[in-house]
């Protein structure tokens, strides 16, 4: 039997190989950071909790700003472009995140009690933004390459290294100075990263004829500066919700949400593995010429994740108890508007690939500002009113705002570049997600009701089961 399987995986093809690889990579980063989370939230008091989220919110807000995000799609996208020099074209890129970076440190330094007071952050937490900012870029950089070119083994190796070093060395830290828990947490995974990732980047200048290429800074710079605004916006959009909740409510409150935004923001694993098979097919469909077939792809992909986010929402009780423990009890109110909304972050990428493709990055940029906008404001007034539970559904109708705005843009690319050819079935979309959204608020009815919501969960399961094979088949349409 294992000799059978392993000729089988011996006969797959590399990009098969390596796509399951990836996954496993994303699984084991996800897997171990879930196993974790019980362990600190019950090292942690939920108000510490909430300010290690919140150091982790301007952590992705300024590690855009201070790397201007050039291991994002400009750095793939230059990786099949310039395909012949990918060597040149990579150092360049780093070089130029680590001038951005260091340019911005020094402005810091120079207005130091300025940031801290508008930040709310100690010069010692704000220095280890800089450092985890610019160290997970060379990472990104050096992973993207990777994937882009099937080499699987060493991602995985490095992966699973850090993966496991974080957590291990974050408990030992908190234990060790217990009260400086979050300091300690912080300091420990920027220790982790800059000492897996550094390597990464000082390797890369010990290859011969190495040369730096402002033409390719060029490239980069006009390719990503516009869009800046967008990613900006749309990790505001992701993160704000903390931000806020700390400031109108407190870190306590601040701590429940984010332990019901982790464990609803799980499921979008799903939604990236999906979306790394599923991307790369729809640019090389549209090149073809043969997207009639992205639709009916994309519909059962759409189903799959509606599926997983609906089990999660309707198992919110026993997944706060195993993670968070009676004192996040009330995170399970939040967990359903989330879930929501990793759906309809699913559904915009369909939408948003079109955009992509035909380097519509403009709309990109105002529908992501637009929508970060609202959930700025939304928050300013809900949370007031109604507290910290209000973030997930300001969080859940903005990025059904999100949604709509990048459907019409796609509407109007396919009116101009492909005859106004209708990729998607609209109507079709819009019954499954209402049918969703139902389900989810549904099931919240019956979170004191054990035995409906089970057996809810398991006839999906066997639908599931028995839809397998249509699943599976799409997947595999994707990566022919």
């Amino acid at each position: 039997m294992i000799n059978k399987i392993r000729k089988k995986y011996i006969a797959l093809p590399l990009p098969v190989k390596a796509g399951f690889w990836f996954f496993i990579c994303n699984m084991l980063q996800k897997g171990v950071s879930l196993i974790s989370t019980p362990i600190f939230t019950r090292l942690f008091t939920t108000a510490e909790y909430g300010r290690f989220n919140v150091f982790q919110s301007w952590l992705e807000i300024l590690g855009i700003i201070f790397t201007i995000k050039l291991s994002a799609g400009v750095y793939v996208r230059g990786l099949v472009k310039y395909s012949e020099d990918r060597e040149n074209f990579t150092v360049s890129l780093e070089l130029l995140a680590t001038i951005v970076s260091a340019i911005f440190f020094l402005i810091y330094l120079g207005k130091k009690d300025v940031f801290e007071s508008i930040l709310g952050l100690s010069a010692l937490i704000i220095f280890c933004i800089f450092i985890s900012s610019w160290a997970s870029t060379i990472f990104e950089f050096w992973a993207a390459r990777n994937r882009v070119e099937y080499k699987y083994k060493a991602l995985v190796m490095i992966t699973a290294c850090t993966t496991i070093l974080k957590p291990v060395i974050g408990v030992i830290s908190v234990l060790i100075f217990p009260n400086y828990r979050v300091e300690a947490r912080i300091v420990s995974l920027t220790f982790v990263e800059l000492f897996c990732y550094v390597s990464l980047f000082i390797k890369n200048f010990f290859i011969k004829k190495i040369k730096i290429s402002v033409k390719y800074w060029r490239y980069a710079l006009a390719f990503n500066i516009p869009l800046i605004p967008h990613y900006l916006s749309q990790t505001v959009l992701n993160q704000s919700d903390r931000l806020m909740i700390k400031h109108y409510v407190g870190e306590s409150a601040a701590g429940i949400y984010s332990l019901a935004h982790s464990l609803s923001w799980m499921t979008l694993l799903i939604n990236n593995a999906i979306r790394n098979v599923l991307d790369p097919w729809v640019y090389q469909t549209i090149k073809k010429n043969e997207i009639k077939i992205i639709g009916s792809v994309s519909y059962s992909l759409l189903i799959l994740v509606a599926i997983v986010n609906f089990i999660v929402t309707a198992i919110a009780p026993e997944v706060v108890a195993i993670f968070g423990g009676p004192a996040y009890y009330e995170a399970i109110w939040v967990i359903p508007p989330l879930c929501i909304s990793v759906y309809f972050i699913f559904l915009y990428s369909l939408f948003a690939t079109f955009e992509f493709y035909f380097e519509k990055t403009f709309f990109m940029t105002l529908a992501s500002i637009l929508g970060a906008s609202l959930n700025v404001f939304l928050n300013m007034v809900f949370i007031r009113l109604f507290g910290y539970i209000a973030a997930g559904y300001t969080t859940m109708v903005c990025y059904i705002f999100y949604c709509v705005a990048h459907y019409l843009m796609m509407r109007r690319i396919c009116v101009k570049y492909m005859c106004g050819e209708k990729i998607y079935n609209i109507a079709l979309i819009i019954g499954i997600s209402i049918v969703f959204m139902g389900a989810c608020f549904l099931s919240m009815g019956f979170y004191k009701r054990s035995f409906y919501r089970y057996g809810c969960i398991l006839a999906l399961i066997i639908v599931a089961l028995l839809k397998k094979d249509v699943f599976i088949e799409k997947i595999r349409c994707c990566k022919k």
